[in-house]
């Protein structure tokens, strides 16, 4: 019973990120999946956990000089705004993401220690070299 809750909740994550310009394929799919296994213990909906995706990919894409990346953030952008309008994600947690993603571009998380990274399955992922975690965003 859990176990397909669980899968409707990785697929309707999935199906959000096109929105974005991204896939799985972006994050790598363990990458993704162990992303999603912290989204759903801290309780983030489907729209949470997307934009949370959306960031840390977004965040090994600007390490990665991705030249993608403008086009993702500008999408994320509008999208994110929207979904604060419409209440499916809070305020807070965008400028959380908004946040981290604001040090990253200044060069201030670069030096940092691996607090802000994934896992080392995670790491093998195409865009993922300094991933955000859940943990870095506000809590609920």
């Amino acid at each position: 019973m859990i176990f397909n809750r669980r899968k409707k909740y990785n697929g309707r994550v999935a199906a959000l990120l096109p929105a974005f310009g991204l896939s799985i394929d972006d994050g790598g799919v363990f990458g993704v999946l162990d992303i999603l296994d912290g989204t759903w213990r801290k309780g983030m909906n489907e729209y949470e956990a997307a934009l949370q995706i959306s960031y840390t990919i977004y965040g090994g894409m600007l390490k990665a000089n991705e030249p993608r990346a403008n086009e993702v953030i500008l999408r994320m952008t509008g999208i994110q705004s929207d979904w604060v309008k419409k209440g499916l994600v809070t305020q807070e947690l965008v400028q959380g993401f908004s946040s981290i993603v604001g040090k990253l571009k200044s060069g201030k998380e670069a030096q940092k220690t691996p607090e802000i990274e994934l896992s080392g399955s995670v790491m093998n992922s195409v865009y993922l070299g300094r991933p955000m975690r859940v943990s870095d965003t506000v809590t609920h």
